[in-house]
């Protein structure tokens, strides 16, 4: 603050003051300025044509707890910049080591951006499935954004232990076709699913993979007998998984117009004659093979079936043999039985 007074030496002690006052004012702004464009032109400088030389890939996919690590460095190269709006050559070489690399986490990709950290390599040591969305990372120097790479998608690869769908049981006659079902374990990618037979790959130009990886068999002959399982493999992880067996048997077709009863086909065991004393008790067996498993009905010599005649009987052993509790007179003569 300048004090002024009429008398003559105390005014030009205030003319002095108000001269000096306004040189300091214009010298200050004068500074500001100058600090505030080599300010700007500094900046410029710094951000202009930054690039990365290192970054990560678009899309990646890790086995299951196998380890991650994501590069992004930038190119030295690239900071070398004239000076914007001049006709200097001059090129500039800022101290790059002010420049930080932060990594960024998405979700989905166009989620919320969450920091993670600041690095040029971000390492995880096990990966897991929660760990799957999109990566980037960015290039900054004092909080603002230089360059920033494109993201990164990461999947986990894996393979279930589940079997959704397993092939079962299958009886049939030669020249049928038949179908085995599976559903392979959930899996990333899609696994590959292939068919064995006894444990070996199939090679049975009359079977093939159909819709939803249904094996069929067309034409089976008895040689097609055997187990079958199905057989997953995901190409990332290495892992397989096998399916339970499933059980093929084919039988031979029989005409069933017989010129005569010499070609009708025997049983494989039967009691053919048996003599027993009246009131005690017998057993009377015949067994055919078969596939599927045959179904007997026993009949008495006049075409009645056993169950109608009044007497004590039992099946054993899925109705092969036929158990009289007491043998009664009226129960001698012939017996048949019938599988189907």
């Amino acid at each position: 603050v300048v004090s002024t007074q009429s008398t003559g030496s105390s005014g030009i002690n205030a003319e002095y003051g108000k001269q000096w006052y306004q040189r300091r004012v214009r010298g200050t702004m004068s500074m500001f300025i100058s600090l505030f464009i080599a300010t700007v032109f500094l900046s410029l400088r710094n951000i202009v044509g930054i690039k990365l030389s290192e970054y990560p890939p678009e899309f990646l996919i890790l086995p299951q707890d196998s380890k991650l690590s994501l590069t992004c460095r930038v190119d030295p190269d690239s900071a070398l910049e004239t000076l914007p709006d001049s006709s200097e050559s001059e090129s500039l070489e800022p101290d790059l080591s002010l420049v930080g690399i932060q990594w960024y986490y998405q979700q989905t990709e166009d989620g919320q951006e969450w920091f993670l950290f600041e690095s040029e390599v971000l390492e995880y040591s096990s990966v897991q499935t929660s760990y799957e969305g999109f990566y980037f990372c960015k290039a900054v120097l004092n909080d603002e954004e230089l360059v920033r790479s494109d993201v990164t998608r990461l999947k986990i690869a894996y393979l279930n232990e589940r079997f959704l769908k397993v092939p079962g049981q299958v009886y049939t006659v030669e020249g049928s076709t038949v179908e085995f079902e599976c559903e392979p374990p959930a899996s990333y990618p899609p696994a590959n699913v292939t068919w064995h037979k006894d444990s070996k790959p199939i090679s049975n130009a009359r079977a093939y993979m159909g819709f939803n990886y249904t094996l069929v068999i067309v034409g089976t002959l008895p040689e097609d007998s055997g187990n079958y399982q199905c057989v997953a493999e995901n190409s990332i992880t290495n892992e397989t998984r096998t399916s339970l067996e499933g059980e093929l048997y084919v039988t031979e077709r029989i005409d069933n117009d017989f010129n005569d009863d010499s070609e009708r086909p025997s049983p494989s065991i039967a009691s053919y004659y048996t003599t027993v004393l009246e009131g005690e008790s017998t057993s009377l067996l015949c067994a055919f093979q078969g596939v599927p498993y045959p179904t007997y009905r026993w009949y008495f010599d006049n075409g009645t079936e056993i169950s109608d005649i009044n007497t004590t009987f039992s099946y054993q052993y899925e109705n092969q043999v036929l158990q009289i509790d007491s043998v009664t007179r009226d129960l001698a003569g012939l017996f048949f039985v019938s599988g189907n």
